[in-house]
C-alpha cells in the first residue's frame, strides 16, 4: 500500500510558506529582540526549525531512512550525558539549558541527512534554490544601502562598534557561511551559464561578503577565489587579471592601509596591542589558553577526556574542534569522523561540493559555530543536491 501525500495544492502552498518561515524567520526574532519587543522567537529559534524540518518530511518520494546515521546522535547524547553526569557538582541550570540547546543544533544536521539522504524532490529542491538566490539578492543591496542608512538591525556587530554589514540575518556566526555558500552557488550558475544577469548576481554577492566586516567571509572568499584560480590556472586572461590586481594593490596600499585603520578601527587596534594571532582568532587563543585550558586541567578527569566535560555556557573557546572536545571528549570526535565520512558519501558527489565542504570545516577550526548553525546545515543540504544535478 502506497503512503499518503499531499494533494499538489496544499503541497505547494504548505512548501511556500514553509519556505517563507524559512527565510523570514530569523529577521523577525532580530527585529524584536534588538527593540526588546521580545526575547521568545530568539530563544524558540531552534525548535521552529525543528518544526520546519518536519514540514519537510511531506515532501519526500523516497521513505527510506539511513538508520547507520541515526545512532550518531543518540551515541553523542549521550557522550553528553556521561560528561554531565561526572561534573553534575558544578553545573548550573544556565549549564544544562545551554547544553540542551547545543545538542539539539548539533543533531539537526544529522537528523536532516538520516531523513533525507535520498531525497531528490526536485520541485523542492529548485523552488528552495530560487527562493535562496533571490533572499541573498535581495539581502545583498540591503546590505549596499546599508552603507548609507546604516540602520542598526542590518549591521554586522549591531551591539558594537565594529565595522560589518549584514542585512536581515540574524547571526552574525552564520552570516559568513551562508553568503560562501550563497556565492559559491552564483559561482556554479555563472559557470553553466556566463549570462551578464548571473555574472551580476556573481559580483553583487560577493560585494555584500565582503562587506559582512567578518575575518571568516574573507577567509571563505579567499579559498573560493584560489578554487577558481586553480581551474583556470591555464588561461591567459586569468594571469593578467591577477598581475593587474597585485599591482593595484601594491600601488594602493597606503589608501588601503588607511581604510582598513579607519573601517576596522577595533580590529586595527588589537593588532596593533596584542599581535596578528590574536586578531586574526578574535581573541580566541587567549580564551582558550586562559579560560577553557584551566577548567579542563582543574576538573577534568579520565572520563572526560573520553566523553567531554560540556560546561560550554562558561568555558568554550569558539574554535569548533575545541569546543567540540569539551563537548563531547575523544569518543565524541571519532563520532563526528563517520559522520563527516557518510555525509561525504551520501551528499557531496562532486569535487566542487567537496572542496566547499573542506572549506568550511577548514575556517570552523579556527572560528567555531559550525556544526550548531541549523541554517547553514539546511542551505548547504540543498546546495548540494544542486550541485549533484550537474558537476562542474
Amino acid at each position: 500500500m502506497r503512503p499518503k501525500t499531499l494533494g499538489p495544492n496544499i503541497s505547494n502552498l504548505l512548501l511556500s510558506w514553509g519556505l517563507v518561515l524559512f527565510f523570514s524567520y530569523d529577521f523577525m526574532a532580530k527585529i524584536m529582540s534588538l527593540h526588546e519587543i521580545s526575547h521568545v522567537p530568539y530563544q524558540w529559534a531552534t525548535g521552529v526549525k525543528y518544526c520546519w524540518l518536519a514540514l519537510m518530511l511531506s515532501f519526500r518520494k523516497n521513505r527510506s531512512i539511513e538508520n547507520k546515521i541515526i545512532w550518531i546522535p543518540i551515541a553523542i547524547g549521550l557522550c553528553v550525558t556521561i560528561g554531565m553526569w561526572s561534573l553534575h557538582k558544578i553545573l548550573t541550570p544556565d549549564d544544562f539549558l545551554f547544553n540542551g540547546y547545543y545538542y539539539l543544533a548539533h543533531s539537526f544536521p544529522m537528523l536532516l541527512l538520516a531523513f533525507f539522504a535520498y531525497f531528490e524532490n526536485d520541485q523542492v529542491i529548485n523552488r528552495f534554490i530560487k527562493v535562496f538566490k533571490i533572499f541573498l539578492a535581495l539581502n545583498s543591496v540591503l546590505i549596499l544601502l546599508n552603507l548609507m542608512t546604516d540602520f542598526a538591525w542590518a549591521l554586522t556587530y549591531f551591539k558594537g562598534s565594529r565595522f560589518g554589514h549584514q542585512g536581515v540575518l540574524l547571526y552574525h556566526a552564520e552570516s559568513a557561511y551562508i553568503y560562501f555558500l550563497g556565492v559559491a552557488l552564483f559561482l556554479f550558475e555563472f559557470r553553466r551559464n556566463q549570462s551578464k544577469v548571473n555574472l551580476l548576481l556573481l559580483i553583487l554577492n560577493i560585494a555584500a561578503a565582503l562587506l559582512l566586516g567578518t575575518k571568516k567571509s574573507y577567509m571563505l572568499i579567499g579559498l573560493l577565489t584560489l578554487y577558481v584560480l586553480y581551474q583556470y590556472r591555464r588561461s591567459v586572461t586569468m594571469y593578467i587579471i591577477s598581475a593587474v590586481t597585485a599591482v593595484m594593490v601594491f600601488v594602493s596600499r597606503e589608501v588601503i592601509d588607511r581604510l582598513l585603520s579607519e573601517q576596522f578601527k577595533v580590529l586595527y587596534r588589537v593588532y596593533e596591542n596584542d599581535g596578528l594571532l590574536s586578531m586574526l582568532l578574535s581573541y580566541r587563543n587567549e580564551l582558550f589558553l586562559n579560560n577553557t585550558l584551566p577548567f579542563i586541567r582543574s576538573e577534568w578527569k579520565i572520563l572526560n577526556v573520553l566523553f567531554g566535560g560540556p560546561k560550554l555556557h562558561e568555558y568554550r573557546s569558539e574554535m569548533e574542534l575545541v569546543d567540540l572536545f569539551l563537548f563531547v571528549g575523544i569518543a565524541g570526535i571519532l563520532l563526528y569522523a563517520i559522520w563527516f565520512y557518510w555525509l561525504n558519501k551520501l551528499l557531496v558527489k562532486t569535487v566542487y561540493g567537496k572542496y566547499l565542504l573542506l572549506c568550511l570545516i577548514a575556517t570552523a577550526l579556527l572560528s567555531g559555530n559550525l556544526l550548531a548553525s541549523i541554517n547553514t546545515s539546511i542551505i548547504f543540504f540543498f546546495v548540494q543536491k544542486r550541485l549533484n544535478k550537474e558537476a562542474l
